[in-house]
């Protein structure tokens, strides 16, 4: 017998060689195979049976197993996925209802910014035609409740009031309609001029109220108290800033401020000089220079003292407190301050017709404005408490 394994010379002497022990191995391990398979007869694999083909048996087998492999990494990289996505959408939510309560808790606060800066003008005395009766805040609305004394809204409110129901009515038993969109349109026009009245003497803390309302999208509701009417006109910040930035606006604004203004002062000076026996309140003028307070005298019996003439200081009859908005000077100076124009103090013959005059021009206005500003008052401030008197000279 020939030995395939081991290169040795043939002894032909008819004894058989033994054989190596690596081919041992392999006859050991193909007989396991071949029990392996006699053992798998029978069983299935994808429908048919598995016979004696050792090949195709362990092909089938390893296939299915991997098979199961792929499946696995499938699930597993679905799950992956799955997951990173709940964990994008929970970080943009997240995200978004932070950011949603960063806006909220910002708007919340430049509202309550903005409601301030009214509130410091609610406290402004420099006016009685036009004061604020209420001021409210309400997410994100502000409503400025504006009591008037515009003689103009009472007629109009009775027609408002007559009209209730009606479309239009007729004036004075003629052919003549009056509808509810013009009555709507002067209601309109009277509210915006008194709001501009306000804008024009405090532009400043108006635009800082208009920026914090900007900033919290907000919008403002004004209406008029002494309307029985249930009328207002709503201002985003953008009409809002239109207004203010509007210089014909302001300008009619301010107009409208020194007019009823002038008329507070008259009434101030009235009331003062109301007991006084020398001298009497004839009127407050405002021209291009300066605003005037005009006092008539019997000019054939008296003179006017130097004393009185002195610019050295306003005399104590234009300080003495008068009411709730100070003295006759304070309601000169919120005009003058604001107008950029002196004062004067004018003193007229009412006989002889002699003019002495008193002025302070508008650079001495703004120190005298600063001192009076700074001026601060111990308990209640005396009202009415100077005279004129006649000084005999020797």
């Amino acid at each position: 017998m020939l030995c395939a394994y081991s290169w040795e010379q043939v002894e032909f002497d008819d004894t058989p060689c033994k054989k190596n022990k690596a081919e041992e191995n392999v006859t050991s391990d193909t007989s396991e195979k071949t029990s392996e398979m006699a053992s798998m007869e029978g069983t299935e694999t994808k429908g048919q049976k598995v016979r004696n083909n050792p090949q195709l048996s362990t092909r089938n087998l390893v296939e299915g197993e991997e098979g199961v492999s792929m499946k696995n990494v499938r699930s597993t990289d679905w799950f992956t996925v799955t997951w990173l996505i709940l964990v994008a959408v929970a970080v943009i939510a997240g995200g978004w209802f932070g950011y949603r309560y960063w806006k909220s808790q910002r708007n919340d606060e430049s509202m309550l910014l903005a409601k301030s800066e009214l509130m410091y003008l609610s406290t402004d005395k420099t006016m009685d035609y036009l004061e604020f009766e209420r001021l409210d805040a309400d997410g994100k609305e502000i409503t400025l409740v504006l009591e008037t004394k515009n003689s103009q809204l009472t007629a109009i409110d009775m027609l408002a009031n007559y009209m209730d129901g009606n479309d239009s009515v007729e004036l004075d038993k003629k052919d003549v309609k009056y509808g509810k969109d013009k009555l709507k349109e002067q209601i309109d026009s009277i509210v915006k001029l008194e709001l501009m009245s306000l804008i024009a003497i405090e532009p400043a803390r108006w635009k800082a109220f208009c920026n914090r309302l900007e900033e919290a999208d907000g919008k403002l509701s004004v209406a008029l108290s002494s309307m029985s009417t249930n009328f207002s006109i709503d201002l985003t910040s953008e009409q809002l800033r239109q207004l203010i930035e509007e210089e014909e606006q302001k300008k009619t604004g301010l107009d409208y401020f020194v007019n009823n203004k002038r008329v507070e002062v008259l009434d101030y000076a009235r009331r003062h000089f109301r007991n006084d026996r020398l001298l009497r309140v004839k009127d407050v003028v405002v021209d291009s220079q300066y605003v005037s307070l005009w006092l008539a005298y019997d000019d054939s019996k008296y003179k006017i003292d130097k004393s009185m003439l002195d610019t050295t200081y306003v005399r104590p009859h234009f300080t003495d407190g008068v009411g709730e908005m100070g003295s006759i000077l304070d309601g000169m100076l919120a005009i003058s301050t604001r107008t950029d124009k002196g004062i004067a103090f004018v003193y007229s013959g009412t006989v002889n017709h002699n003019i002495d005059r008193v002025q302070f021009e508008k650079d001495k206005v703004k120190e005298i404005h600063k001192d009076e500003s700074n001026r601060f008052y111990v308990g209640e401030r005396k009202r009415d408490q100077v005279q004129t008197v006649i000084r005999h000279q020797k």
